[in-house]
């Protein structure tokens, strides 16, 4: 089997900053046989397939959103007689390839899995997997991040696409069975991003009951009691948008890049802790390059999530992670030197409760309280002016955010990168912050300087 020809299909939506890596770590692989990388770009609006193409992977694309159709369609392009599928943001352990087309030794043997586990996550939450996946349930199934099977196998069950559009990896280890065995490997380990899964015991659980995990569960046993393949939704929508209003649910996401700020940041999460706000929030301090105490003194703070990503190199790339991870419906934004209103959370969650269809950036006026004069001539952001957000003080859908800040800019390209790709900018003159700033004559006449500047690009 060690000359075996395989190949790995990899569903790919935006994901320029992850599946480079992905690549490497299946081309770094001790298979000797030939390996064939297939990247389904699935309707991506990033440089994914372009990425993925100068990786060395062969690139399809799949313009139906949905990972049953990424699967489906990979599989399908793939030349190998054992296909292999993962997800362009795991973590592959050296001797993947190798352990699994060593299980197909065995003829009777159609289908191969392994372990899977989370990384950015509590111990016990891998705990937890391990006793309810594998020592618990009787009926194990492949996960879509560590699958395999013979290509003739997939062509017997019609492939990945039966149209059920959540579990379908579960769904698709019961068809194969029918024609032979499925293995799941208890040595190799494949780890996946479990940052939705790392902000508590009650938080998990909820995630667990409403995601993948009790679908999958429930997909399982009821085959191995009934013989019948039977689920209990079909389709997984975007929950961030289903939630919105509804109390018991995280609604709005804080993020906080924060940098050298260690005299600063304790405002800022003093000004969220005392929020008037009745709904369910999270804050993020995401590691902007911090070297000082910033972080340790947000490690204080009830309800604070440090957010760290080393292999990032720009706040674009940072934010782009994080917010893919982010399972509130409405994203906001402020700095470690602000002071937000004590209705800033209400302002923002009411405007979006009041406007379920819009697709806008919302923005207030962030104010120099030190700057006196010109707080008289103008109580609103410089950049609101020249139709752009003020990025210590803006909010939007998660779902837009994550369309508007993605790639490699740098922190202060990040304004022009958003406001390139023309979204509605919203103007709420009540979305008050507050900075100190300096007084001095040099900093008004800089401030008049813009002003009148963005007035000139405006006429022209």
């Amino acid at each position: 089997m060690s000359q075996t020809r395989v190949s790995v299909a990899i569903p790919a939506y935006n994901e320029e900053l992850q599946i480079e890596q992905t690549i490497r770590d299946l081309q770094s692989q001790d298979y000797q046989g030939e390996v064939e990388i297939i990247v389904v770009d699935n309707a991506s609006t990033d440089r994914t397939a372009e990425v993925a193409q100068k990786a060395g992977a062969t690139v399809v694309t799949e313009p139906r959103k949905g990972t049953r159709f990424a699967y489906d369609k990979g599989i399908r392009s793939a030349s190998g007689e054992l296909v292999l599928v993962t997800n362009a943001d795991t973590r592959l352990p050296q001797n993947w390839i190798s352990k699994i087309v060593a299980a197909y030794a065995d003829p009777q043997v159609v289908g191969v899995g392994t372990r899977v586990r989370f990384f950015n996550v509590s111990p016990w939450i891998n705990f937890c997997l391990d006793l309810i996946n594998y020592r618990l349930n009787p009926k194990q199934a492949m996960w879509g991040t560590s699958l395999s099977c013979r290509k003739w196998v997939f062509d017997k069950v019609g492939g990945f696409d039966h149209g059920v559009n959540v579990n379908e990896d579960a769904i698709f280890s019961l068809l194969i069975e029918k024609f032979g065995k499925v293995k799941v490997l208890d040595d190799v380990f494949v780890e996946m991003d479990g940052r939705r899964f790392n902000k508590g015991l009650l938080n998990s659980i909820r995630e667990w009951f409403k995601g993948y995990g009790l679908n999958s569960l429930y997909i399982q046993l009821s085959y191995l009691v009934t013989g019948e393949i039977r689920t209990l939704r079909t389709n997984f929508a975007d929950y961030r948008s289903e939630n919105f209003g509804k109390g018991e649910t995280e609604q709005i996401a804080v993020i906080i890049p924060v940098g050298n700020n260690q005299k600063q940041i304790a405002r800022i999460l003093t000004c969220l802790q005392e929020q008037d706000f009745n709904y369910s929030f999270q804050i993020y301090a995401l590691d902007n390059f911090c070297i000082d105490q910033s972080l340790n003194i947000a490690r204080l703070f009830p309800n604070v999530h440090i957010m760290k990503f080393p292999g990032a190199y720009t706040l674009g790339e940072k934010l782009t992670l994080l917010l893919q991870s982010i399972q509130a419906p409405v994203t906001a934004f402020t700095g470690p030197e602000v002071e937000v209103a004590p209705d800033w959370l209400n302002q923002i969650y009411t405007y979006f409760d009041r406007h379920p269809a819009t697709n806008s950036v919302l923005s207030g006026p962030v104010i120099n309280v030190n700057m006196n004069v010109i707080g008289k001539v103008a109580q609103q952001p410089l950049a609101s002016l020249a139709n752009k957000p003020e990025l210590r003080n803006c909010a939007m859908r998660t779902s837009l955010a994550i369309e508007l800040i993605r790639g490699k800019a740098p922190e202060d390209h990040l304004v022009d990168q958003i406001s390139a790709r023309k979204p509605e900018i919203e103007f709420l003159p009540q979305l008050k912050s507050y900075i100190d700033g300096p007084d001095s004559v040099e900093s008004i006449r800089s401030t008049f300087r813009k002003l009148t500047r963005f007035r000139a690009e405006e006429e022209k």
